[in-house]
């Protein structure tokens, strides 16, 4: 839903289109972006796909990626009410903004269960310690920032981090929570 809404429909019939090539044992990467920026539209834009996951009859057992999440604790609640096997990605782009919408964020973040937790650089697009652009090399920096606002240690989040990539897309277990 980052485009107008008068495409929206379009993308959703996209999606369902490409979640009937979903087998179990593959792993679904799934990308909820807003075109606003209130607070609620995170969470709107992720019950919509959590709704269309259900309405097409994914199995509850299917393991699950958000990618980008920016979404509430409610939304973690509520995702893994349905999909247990899922894991939310974040970006360094908790420390880019200010206000209600990354005050929601950084509360998920403070709260998600550091074995559902995966971290991503989303290279090139969300720029790091003012380089030009993302890359993979920049992961610590992601690391550093997201144990800042958790309160750890940023090599023990790395290495969780990192178990957590493993079980989930090598392994393709769902979280040790």
């Amino acid at each position: 839903m980052s485009v107008m809404p008068s495409r929206w429909e379009d993308q959703l019939c996209n999606l369902e289109a490409a979640l009937h090539f979903l087998e179990p044992d593959h792993v679904l990467v799934l990308h909820g972006r807003r075109l606003s920026t209130s607070t609620e539209a995170d969470d709107a834009v992720w019950h919509v796909i959590l709704d269309k996951l259900r309405a097409v009859g994914i199995g509850t057992r299917q393991l699950i990626h958000c990618h980008c999440f920016l979404g509430s604790p409610d939304m973690v609640r509520s995702f893994v009410r349905y999909y247990p096997n899922t894991y939310f990605g974040v970006t360094g782009r908790f420390a880019e903004q200010e206000g209600p919408v990354n005050a929601k964020a950084r509360n998920m973040l403070r709260t998600l269960p550091l074995g559902r937790l995966l971290l991503e650089t989303d290279s090139p697009y969300f720029n790091i310690q003012r380089n030009k652009c993302s890359t993979p090399a920049l992961l610590g920096h992601v690391a550093k920032l997201v144990a800042e606002i958790r309160g750890e240690r940023w090599r023990e989040l790395l290495r969780h981090t990192r178990d957590n990539a493993r079980r989930f897309y090598l392994e393709k277990r769902g979280p040790d929570t």
